[in-house]
């Protein structure tokens, strides 16, 4: 008995070792976290950096003809490729490089072509396959050859607005509440269309008027860790979603400044100002266009009274921090190049994937010869960028 004795303690020892070296920041997170806003925001100058990031690369992407990058795309990334998607155009980019390899798919009314791209989370890393919204009911998946490889038909009678996979097999759609009193708000389904649960929606609003105001970012897909997870702008919580349940995760804590579901109807809609310009019911609300999560971060893009935001929420640390998305970042003793967190993807390697506009950074540059003159070796290509060049893609390394 002494011996079996010894042998479970010793087993039980074991195991608590080998759970410790195992763990994470996630395994110490108690949802649903409650992520403070209202009280978050600080100046760009009071955001370091190098808190989140270890190492930063600059890849200026290759300008010709058939690849000119359109405005706000997004990019994807994985150890050997860059995918830039959205704007009816999906490109395909050497990391390495920077040199154009193929458009992926064809944005056209053939067999093989697609009506629209950049709707949900549409980048499989895993399989290296693009999904674009069809002409028949249907996503197509698109292989880094550039071919169609297959078909994702949509649920019948189901207006889908945004797509997002929970695995191979089952796909999620987010059904937009267009006139108040839409009964659900998630389907899941099959490569076949095939309805396998519907998720209730319990938020409903008054329909007034008679157009119909779509958002692109009203319903927010994106994977991280082998999972699926959604926020609707009009509600404070993220939620994994699930084959059999919704759990809370995130609630997104801005008080007074949320936007209200039961005000979408007038949120949605812009006024005349007495100075010639216009004033958006959203304007006055803290506006979530976008999310990302890796094992140690929460990472948010934001609109607030007409000003670009981004925040951090740090699991290990439990703090959030907001700051105007006009960053600059020190890449040598004395050299320093501009960062927004613009419309970023976390891939599986817990790497942060974003861009820099040409035009803006030709701008930075000239306005500011001092904090560049002295950019490091690897940075020096980025001195011949000019305002008509396609975007300069960032890939940064996040802390674990």
């Amino acid at each position: 008995m002494k011996i079996r004795t010894l042998f479970y303690s010793i087993y039980l020892l074991l195991f608590v070792v080998l759970f410790a070296g195992c763990s994470n920041p996630e395994v110490q997170e108690q949802f649903p976290v409650i992520i403070d806003m209202q009280n978050s925001f600080t100046g760009s100058e009071g955001f370091n950096t190098e808190n989140v990031f270890d190492e930063i690369l600059f890849i200026p992407l290759e300008t010709k003809e058939e690849c000119v990058v359109s405005n706000r795309p997004r990019f994807y990334a994985d150890e050997k490729f860059i995918v830039k998607d959205g704007s009816k155009q999906i490109y395909l980019f050497d990391r390495q490089t920077g040199n154009f390899i193929r458009e992926i798919g064809v944005n056209d009314q053939s067999p093989e072509g697609y009506r629209s791209s950049g709707n949900g989370a549409v980048f499989n890393e895993q399989n290296q396959l693009v999904y674009a919204s069809g002409w028949n009911g249907n996503y197509c998946a698109y292989n880094f050859q550039g071919k169609k490889a297959g078909n994702v038909k949509l649920p019948e009678n189901e207006q889908v607005f945004t797509f997002g996979s929970i695995n191979d097999s089952v796909f999620a759609g987010y059904l937009i509440n267009f006139m108040g009193d839409q009964k659900f708000k998630i389907v899941l389904f099959d490569e076949k269309g095939e309805m396998l649960k519907k998720y209730p929606n319990y938020n409903s609003f008054k329909k007034v008027e008679q157009s119909i105001s779509v958002i692109t970012y009203e319903g927010l897909f994106y994977n991280y860790n082998n999972g699926l997870f959604f926020k609707e702008l009009f509600d404070d919580t993220l939620f994994q979603v699930k084959t059999d349940t919704l759990l809370p995760r995130y609630v997104f804590n801005g008080g007074k400044f949320n936007p209200v579901y039961e005000n979408r109807e007038e949120l949605v809609q812009s006024k005349p100002t007495v100075d010639g310009g216009y004033k958006w019911g959203l304007d006055d609300c803290y506006t979530l266009t976008n999310l990302v999560e890796s094992s140690r971060f929460m990472i948010f893009e934001l609109r607030f009274q007409k000003k670009s935001f981004f925040g951090i929420y740090d699991k290990t640390e439990k703090t959030t921090k907001i700051a105007e998305n006009n960053l600059e970042i020190k890449v040598g003793e004395n050299a320093f190049l501009p960062l927004k967190i613009t419309n970023v993807y976390i891939n599986s390697k817990n790497e942060l994937v974003t861009y820099i506009d040409a035009f803006e950074l030709a701008q930075w540059m000239q306005e500011n010869p001092e904090k560049i003159k002295k950019l490091p070796e690897q940075y020096q290509p980025l001195k011949n960028i000019t305002e008509n060049d396609n975007p300069v893609v960032v890939i940064a390394k996040l802390k674990s």
